[in-house]
């Protein structure tokens, strides 16, 4: 009943969703979510959006001016689901142009100061028939992502994914939500590790 944030922009008008909050070394709140307009015309499309706090319960919603909503660069979108920097392949026609499942780490222990922030996201993608795929984008500073690095994943999988540091394993670890449709066995599923 009190949350911390609210769709307050147009381009959150259905949703804001699925996203990371990390405290940098600094102390700063970063919070990286999607939010979602399914009445844009012509594009109906996803966006990862960027909040930040210095007290984890107070947020604003910088203006970042890199991202052109509508003829305006004044909000604080990331990227979109139409940018197909994101994936380096068109999007699909039949595709809603969707970014879901943003997942963000901090890793410290990164020696390339370049992928000290390390995100995945997924997104329906042209080149594996309207599956999606999990990507992965990296960050110097959390706010300008290079986002045309890695393909990470193709399948079932849906809007849900997280992206883990299994120190342990000097690894990290995906997990994802998988899509089971009628008429399928889950039991019977291959293993799709990432």
């Amino acid at each position: 009943s009190n949350p911390l944030i609210f769709p307050d922009k147009p381009w959150e008008t259905f949703n804001i969703s699925a996203g990371s909050v990390i405290r940098t070394p600094e102390g700063l709140y970063k919070m990286f979510y999607t939010s979602y307009n399914p009445y844009e015309v012509p594009t109906k499309e996803n966006y990862v959006c960027y909040a930040e706090s210095i007290d984890g319960l107070n947020w604003t919603k910088p203006n970042l001016g890199f991202f052109n909503y509508q003829g305006s660069t004044q909000n604080n979108i990331l990227f979109g689901g139409f940018d197909q920097t994101v994936t380096g392949r068109p999007i699909s026609a039949t595709a809603s142009l969707e970014v879901q499942g943003v997942s963000i780490i901090y890793d410290v222990k990164e020696t390339d100061p370049n992928k000290r922030y390390k995100m995945i996201f997924s997104q329906l993608v042209d080149y594996y028939g309207d599956t999606y795929g999990i990507f992965a984008a990296f960050s110097a500073d959390g706010i300008n992502w290079d986002r045309n690095t890695a393909f990470v994943h193709h399948g079932d999988h849906a809007e849900t994914q997280h992206l883990l540091d299994a120190p342990d394993f000097g690894q990290y670890m995906i997990t994802h939500k998988v899509v089971v449709l009628p008429g399928d066995n889950p039991g019977s599923l291959p293993d799709r590790r990432a």
